[in-house]
Parts: structure tokens; C-alpha cells; sequence
């Protein structure tokens, strides 16, 4: 390996980015970490001997935080990442990727699984999807008692993932945005929406393809572990609440997966109105602020130059896609939660037993449930529920409120 390098400052930069554990971009060779387009990235990759000799050293060597290496077994957990100047990468694809030059090639999630997890019985899948926020969070690992990266998670939803109303029962999956957290720690995580893509300053790389990169994530959760797949749940928060809903419109393997979802405080950008085409309806729950002065409840509003239509036209524009029809009824209100019911719909164990096709009872999903739901004008239930009082927050009355909501929503749509 030293002789691709000998004569240049390459071979040192790139021993200081693999033995320094920075607590900083500023700590990295040339102050930055070795990310796609890096100085370091470029020695290592300068010409063909040298992207062919890395691949096969890392093959071989545990030196990066590369997973699936020949005869690594199974992935390398987040906890077990080496600290250096280099972003982790998923597979040896994605670490030659990274050698190619093509940025955001280390895309990551993170798997909790049950306490007594065992192959031999099915659990149900919890998947959160995050929303926007800084990689120096403060230290997640030191409340959760899990050893996670502060970066990789968010306080909120770690603290009722991590209570047993989920963690001993539920696998839960966290997925995460770009850029890699591991690449600047001072730099906004955010996902790449077609209508909303910079926040505060930092932009996200359009070119990445948040479709199929959840969509990888389903289909190795759905491979490698024991899923019991009637109990599939998805939420998101604000960024990734509005993944939720462009993975409701763009992704049908993402619609036929999950069996309920949740966007919290999410939204939809008025550029994409005429761009969602679902194939599958899911009971689908809103929560919003009804004071959120970021995402606005009652009124269409401009976030980051991006113009958002208000929660209660998301509602009825949601309803108009279902194809039904009327004034939404009202269904709950006390001094904290308004909800309405734009669509009506039931436990899915309810729906599957009410809605017979010739002799057999029509999946729960599926093009043949979705048409003839639609056939008798119902389908899944489709409800906007208002947090009174409360604006861009999960911790109004208290922290974690609207996990509890969409797990109680949950539960019901399960039949549990």
C-alpha cells in the first residue's frame, strides 16, 4: 500500500484521518471530514492501483468502519463504529462508491431490537423517521442508556422507544438522513424533498434518492429479521413527517409494508400538489400543532423559501386523493386534542372481515383491497387530530406526547 504513496503527502493524511478521533470537523486533515470530494478521499482514490488496493486491504483489514467485509459476518452495530475522520459505510458497495467519489454513498440506520429478541417469533416493526436537526446533539446515549451516537437519534422518540410500552415488544427502526452525521457534526440532517431541500443554510445533496434508500431499509428488515408483518408502523417527524408523505405518494413497496402511519407536524409543499399518484391506502393519522409557527395549522406558510399549504388544506387534499367526499365528522375534543375524521375506516382485522370479494376476504393490502374499497367509497381510515396549544413540539403537555398518540392510533388499526 506505502508504495501508491510514496513521494506525496497522501499516505500521511490519510494514517491522521483513520487514527484521529475528532470531536470536531476542525480535528481532521484540512479541517474536514473525509467525505466524498475530501482531499483524503481524492489520495485514495488517485488512480486505478489505488481505489483496487484499498478495496481489497479493506476486504481483509478491520481498519474502517465498513460492514459486511468477506468474512465479517453480520454488520458491524452503530455502537461498535471506530471513531475516526471517516464517514461509516453500509457494505463494501458503498465504501467502493465512496473511493468513486459519489457523495452520499454512507447511508446508515439503526436497528433496537426487543430485549429476548428471538428468530422463532414474530415481532412488530415501529420505523420513525426523523426530522431535521444539528449532529452535536447533546449526548442521547447518556439518557437512553443504549449506546447510540447523540446524532443518530432524537431525544423524543428515544425516550418512548425506550420505555417498555415498545422497546420489549417492537423492533424499532430508525433510519438516517443526509449528510452522513459522521461528516460534519455541525451541519443540519435533512432529507432530500422535492419541494423543501435547504434548512437554515445547509442543503442537501439532490441528487440522493430518498425513495429507494428507505426502500433498501424495508427490504433488509423485512429479509433479515422476524417481522410480524400485519403490525408494520411508520411515523415521522416534521422533515420526516413530510417523508411520510412522499413515501405515501412515490413509494407503492413503502405503501404495501407499512399497515398504519403518523406524520407528526410534517407537511406538503405547494410545488408537489400535482405530483402524488398513491397506489395503496393506509390508515393514516395527521398530528399537528395547532399553533406550530413553523408548519402552520390554519394557514399556508413560506419555510426556508419553500412555500407549505396549511395542515387542514394537507387534510383535505389527502382526502381528495382517497376520493371521498364531505365535511369531515368530528370524533374527539377536550382541552388538549381535536380530532376529525376526514375518511372513515376501521381496525384493519375489521375491514378485512367486512369487505368480502367473491369467496375469499380481500388482504388488508394490496391492489385488489384498494379497489374495491374505493368501489364501496371507504377505504382505511384518514383523521386530522390538532394538539391544542401546542406549536412545533413533541413535548407539549408532556415530553413524548404524540408517541403516545400514535401508538394508542396504532393499537387500534392493529386490533391490539
Amino acid at each position: 500500500m506505502s508504495d501508491n504513496y510514496a513521494g506525496d503527502k497522501c499516505g500521511d493524511m490519510i494514517k491522521a484521518a483513520m487514527s484521529t478521533a475528532p470531536k470536531g470537523a476542525s480535528d481532521c486533515p484540512n479541517g474536514v471530514i473525509a467525505d466524498a470530494g475530501s482531499e483524503v478521499q481524492k489520495c485514495m482514490s488517485k488512480n486505478k492501483d489505488t481505489v483496487e488496493a484499498w478495496t481489497n486491504f479493506i476486504k481483509r483489514c478491520e481498519v474502517l468502519n465498513v460492514s459486511e467485509r468477506a468474512g465479517a459476518g453480520e454488520a458491524e452495530a452503530a455502537g461498535d463504529a471506530k471513531p475516526s475522520c471517516f464517514p461509516r459505510f453500509n457494505g463494501l458497495s458503498s465504501f467502493t462508491n465512496y473511493l468513486n467519489g459519489q457523495s452520499g454513498s454512507a447511508k446508515t440506520f439503526n436497528v433496537f431490537l426487543p430485549a429476548g429478541y428471538r428468530n422463532t417469533r414474530r415481532y412488530p416493526v415501529w420505523m420513525h423517521i426523523h426530522g431535521v436537526y444539528w449532529g452535536s446533539m447533546d449526548n442521547i446515549s447518556q439518557r437512553m442508556g443504549w449506546n447510540v451516537l447523540a446524532m443518530d437519534a432524537t431525544a423524543n422518540w428515544d425516550g418512548v422507544a425506550g420505555s417498555d410500552k415498545v422497546y420489549n415488544s417492537a423492533i424499532v427502526v430508525y433510519p438516517q438522513s443526509t449528510p452522513s452525521p459522521y461528516t460534519n457534526p455541525d451541519q443540519r440532517m435533512l432529507w432530500n424533498l422535492p419541494w423543501w431541500s435547504c434548512s437554515a443554510g445547509s442543503c442537501v445533496d439532490r441528487n440522493i434518492d430518498e425513495i429507494a434508500y428507505i426502500e433498501s431499509v424495508l427490504k433488509t428488515v423485512l429479509s433479515k429479521l422476524s417481522v410480524d408483518k400485519s403490525k408494520f408502523w411508520v411515523t415521522g417527524t416534521s422533515a420526516g413527517g413530510m417523508m411520510v408523505n412522499y413515501l405515501l405518494c412515490k413509494s407503492e413497496l413503502f405503501q404495501r409494508t407499512a399497515t398504519a402511519v403518523v406524520d407528526m407536524l410534517g407537511g406538503v409543499g405547494e410545488s408537489f400538489l400535482g405530483q402524488c399518484s398513491p397506489k395503496v391506502q393506509l390508515p393514516h393519522l395527521i398530528l399537528h400543532g395547532m399553533e406550530d409557527p413553523v408548519i402552520t395549522y390554519w394557514k399556508d406558510n413560506v419555510v426556508d423559501g419553500s412555500n407549505f399549504i396549511s395542515t387542514l388544506k394537507m387534510a383535505k387534499w389527502w382526502q381528495g386523493l382517497r376520493g371521498c367526499k364531505g365535511e369531515p365528522r368530528d370524533e374527539y375534543n377536550d382541552q388538549t386534542l381535536e380530532c376529525h375524521v376526514y375518511c372513515e375506516g376501521g381496525p384493519a382485522s375489521e375491514r378485512a372481515e367486512r369487505r368480502p370479494m367473491g369467496r375469499k376476504t380481500i388482504p388488508m393490502h394490496g391492489k385488489e383491497a384498494a379497489f374495491a374499497l374505493r368501489q364501496q367509497g371507504a377505504g382505511p381510515i384518514l383523521k386530522l387530530c390538532g394538539m391544542k396549544g401546542v406549536g412545533h413540539d413533541l413535548n407539549t403537555p408532556y415530553q413524548g406526547y404524540p408517541f403516545d398518540i400514535a401508538w394508542e392510533f396504532f393499537k387500534k388499526q392493529s386490533g391490539l
